[in-house]
């Protein structure tokens, strides 16, 4: 439980960040949990380019739906983790 707590919390943004065009650069707020948009490309033969479209393009989604979900998800957890439970935050 323990692992999965740092795997998510590392997601969580650390400070705000602002959007820039040039170098690209999505805008974060600190707090909240990132998700990604993936979009589906797919042609009819499933080509090269397609596939490493779909796998490799994805836009930062900075949004409250994600950090509740994520936020609820953790507190539910947390009665069923002893080492959560005595963990110390510094």
């Amino acid at each position: 439980m323990d692992k999965i707590y740092q795997k998510i919390s590392g997601n969580q943004s650390k400070r705000d960040v602002e959007f820039r065009n040039f170098p690209p650069r999505f805008s974060e707020i600190k707090g909240l949990f990132s998700s990604y948009i993936h979009l589906n490309f797919q042609d009819e033969t499933n080509s090269f380019i397609a596939a490493v479209s779909r796998n490799n393009l994805a836009a930062l989604d900075m949004n409250m739906f994600s950090t509740n979900f994520v936020i609820t998800s953790l507190l539910e957890a947390l009665p069923y983790s002893n080492e959560l439970l005595n963990k110390k935050e510094n």
